[in-house]
């Protein structure tokens, strides 16, 4: 029988399936899916490198477009800080004193801009960033518990479609089924190939479906053997 996660993430796949039909480029497809999904008015998705360098993948709307241009002017804001902590940063109430006091420049522009939440979850595979979602609702309040377990599942979902057309995946849709039961294991596998070798997350995970297809197996498969150390690509 299929379990909560399962469906809730079955449900977020065939929402970005329908988006994928309508949408342009792969950035907007993702946010117009987490728009769709967690009922909020703003989605943006930032990529991030360990050296400083970041770009925004895709924005919903304009107000989004604003805060992105806020946080890469200013260096500061919850998106950045959910890539640096690698952790969620949820601020319900953007007007409260400890936001302006945690973001000086930031927050009362963003403010000005529209928001009045602003929700930053990570983009992670295994120990590895690639960088952050980022969510606004035009009025203050905290996510539902729903509404936070499906932004967990949206942020896995983004992580893996970048990861995926990185890799030169023929079928985004039918990759994203796959995030489910072995995803887990791909994620830490990918981050200790990436880290056992130097190489970035996508070329990683592109390292183990190479050896996954080149030895005829699935990738969970050779994922698990590099979990266990029975396993190490070479250079």
């Amino acid at each position: 029988m299929e379990g909560p996660e399962h469906v809730r993430l079955g449900a977020v796949i065939d929402r970005y399936a329908f988006h994928a039909r309508k949408e342009g480029s792969l950035g907007e497809t993702l946010c117009a899916t987490c728009v769709d999904v967690l009922g909020v008015q703003g989605a943006a998705v930032m990529l991030l490198a360990p050296g400083g360098t970041h770009r925004t993948l895709g924005t919903s709307d304009e107000v989004m477009e604003k805060i992105e241009e806020l946080q890469h002017t200013l260096g500061e804001g919850p998106c950045l800080d959910a890539y640096r902590h690698h952790a969620p940063v949820l601020v319900a109430d953007l007007a409260a004193p400890d936001s302006a006091s945690t973001w000086i420049g930031f927050t009362p522009a963003a403010l000005d801009a529209g928001a009045g939440a602003l929700f930053g979850f990570p983009l992670h595979v295994g120990a590895g960033r690639i960088g952050a979602l980022n969510l606004y609702a035009r009025a203050a309040g905290q996510l539902s518990v729903d509404q936070h377990q499906d932004a967990l599942v949206l942020a896995d979902l983004v992580t893996h479609a970048i990861l995926a057309l990185q890799a030169g995946a023929d079928d985004l849709v039918g990759e994203l089924a796959d995030i489910g039961t072995h995803q887990t294991q791909v994620n830490q596998a990918t981050g200790m190939v990436a880290a056992q070798l130097g190489l970035p997350m996508a070329d990683a995970l592109g390292r183990l479906r190479a050896h996954a297809y080149a030895t005829s197996r699935s990738i969970s498969e050779v994922a698990a053997e590099v979990i266990s150390r029975r396993l190490r690509l070479e250079p």
